[in-house]
């Protein structure tokens, strides 16, 4: 199957990405996404058709021999860029309209207007050349941490602590969320993330990032891929989360100058005053962050919440019926002979069922429960132990053990009398006897599990006749000498009925 997840694919599509976005959000290659694309509307398959299917069923739905891709006539980049440096009120509409004009005159295929604007975007930036955006109404969002962190202090210790700074913008209205958190982990970024969406009261289409070491695996100029919690993030949210290159990042101008305007002021603002608790040092932070909102425009009428609630709030994706709770995906692991992963959050380790021995895992962590899944099945799941000591040893669900391993873990000196207690009494006081044989009771487990195990192959009332008949020879029998009786009990019940007790069978002698 391929790594590529096709209902990824749909589900941007269905929710208007281009091609390209597409591509970034997924992890891939454009021209990948463009083969899915063709292959699904050549089979007539939408996101509606995969949305309740697994990686796997949609893969199978949509595969096939991909189209032909047509020749498309090539863009004139320079000629675009002239014009619109030559007269800034050109629009890209205008010279999109003359491009297939020209395109059809030369009987090529001309691009679609979104792929048209994609590419000449992608030109500039190879090129290194600024694009003038024009930003839709609650199409982009940009998230980012701020460079400088605000302080905490510690009234025990009295002590001072660094805590970083999460600031989201929406660039149409430039309107700001600005909070602190304990760390930078995922687990941070997520729930800063989930906050903002709450703040906002809905989502954007896009959510641009840094590129975060905790959310993006591998960022090369081929391709983006993001680790499996931040692909479950998206798909809570129905958004497309694309990093920006390492090192250079560029389109995230807005969230950039509001870490400038707003949490480098707000930090410097709050620079004299002390706080004592997190939730505190927020609660300054949010007035001025809605200070800072309120205030009008410098060259334009209104603010940014103005603009914010009259034209871009009501054009927001409505949040998910039910919250988004964190889950962190650990790379995949490989079940040991113990049959036990780790959680590496809590650094505890959790069973999975005996027969993965060797497979490759993933384990998912939840705030009260951590998943096992083995190619995209859950294979256990267990109530997450955060207090749980690594030295307490592993959490093991007994159904996950081998049997061999459960019977040796579980049977000890108070099964053996209680299992020997349903046989009879002779038996019992034969268990008694290998118990009380050594030093310790554990020395005579072993004669104990072998004489309970004739149970799967003789009655109960042989084994018990046969410890009778030992117990009236010998004080203490060994197991040798019961499981000789037990076998010459068995021969003489044969030979007294060999036809198993029925009267009417034919008897030869």
């Amino acid at each position: 199957m391929s790594s590529v997840s096709y209902r990824d694919v749909l589900r941007h599509r269905a929710s208007g990405l281009s091609l390209q976005k597409t591509a970034d959000a997924c992890g891939c290659a454009r021209s990948t996404v463009q083969d899915i694309v063709q292959l699904a509307k050549k089979r007539d398959v939408g996101w509606k058709d995969v949305e309740d299917l697994t990686d796997a069923e949609a893969y199978e739905l949509v595969r096939g021999k991909p189209e032909q891709v047509e020749l498309y006539a090539p863009i004139d980049y320079k000629k675009i860029y002239d014009e619109m440096t030559r007269d800034r009120t050109m629009k890209m509409t205008i010279l999109w309209e003359e491009y297939v004009i020209e395109a059809v005159e030369s009987d090529k295929r001309p691009y679609q207007y979104s792929r048209f604007c994609e590419k000449y975007h992608v030109w500039c930036d190879a090129n290194d050349i600024a694009v003038i955006r024009r930003y839709i109404a609650a199409d982009i969002g940009e998230f980012d941490w701020a460079g400088k962190k605000l302080t905490i202090c510690n009234p025990d210790a009295g002590e001072l602590a660094d805590v970083p700074v999460f600031v989201a913008c929406l660039p149409y209205s430039q309107y700001v969320f600005v909070r602190a958190y304990p760390d930078m982990t995922m687990e941070s970024w997520l729930q800063a993330a989930a906050d903002s969406f709450a703040f906002f009261g809905g989502c954007p289409r896009i959510v641009v990032i840094d590129n975060l070491r905790t959310g993006v695996t591998k960022h090369t100029s081929e391709e983006i891929v993001l680790n499996r919690t931040f692909r479950e993030f998206a798909e809570h949210y129905n958004v497309a989360v694309i990093p920006h290159a390492p090192r250079r990042p560029r389109g995230k101008n807005s969230v950039e100058s509001s870490v400038d305007k707003f949490a480098n002021k707000i930090r410097l603002e709050l620079r004299k005053q002390r706080f004592f608790d997190i939730d505190e040092l927020n609660e300054a932070v949010a007035a001025k962050a809605a200070e800072l909102n309120a205030k009008p425009f410098q060259k334009r009428a209104s603010s940014r919440a103005e603009v914010f609630l009259e034209r871009e709030k009501p054009c927001l994706q409505p949040l998910p019926e039910r919250p988004w709770e964190r889950a962190i995906w650990s790379p995949k692991v490989k079940v040991g002979k113990n049959y036990h992963v780790l959680c590496a959050a809590d650094k505890v380790l959790y069973s999975v069922p005996h027969r993965f021995v060797g497979k490759e895992v993933e384990v998912r962590t939840t705030p009260h429960a951590v998943e096992v899944y083995c190619e995209g099945e859950r294979i256990a799941i267990h109530a997450r132990q955060r207090t749980h000591m690594p030295e307490d040893g592993p959490i093991t669900n007994p159904e996950h053990r081998a049997k061999h391993h459960a019977d040796y873990l579980d049977h000890d000196s108070e099964w053996y009398r209680h299992e020997a207690a349903k046989t009879g009494p002779a038996t019992t006081k034969v268990i008694e006897g290998f118990l009380s044989e050594g030093l310790a009771e554990e020395q005579g487990w072993g004669w104990c599990e072998k004489l309970l195990k004739q149970r799967a192959s003789h009655s109960s009332a042989a084994i018990e006749s046969a410890c009778e008949k030992a117990l009236s020879i010998l004080a203490n029998p060994s197991y040798k000498a019961i499981s000789t009786l037990i076998k010459n009990t068995a021969k003489s019940t044969e030979l007294d009925d060999p036809a198993g007790g029925n009267p009417w069978a034919i008897r030869r002698y």
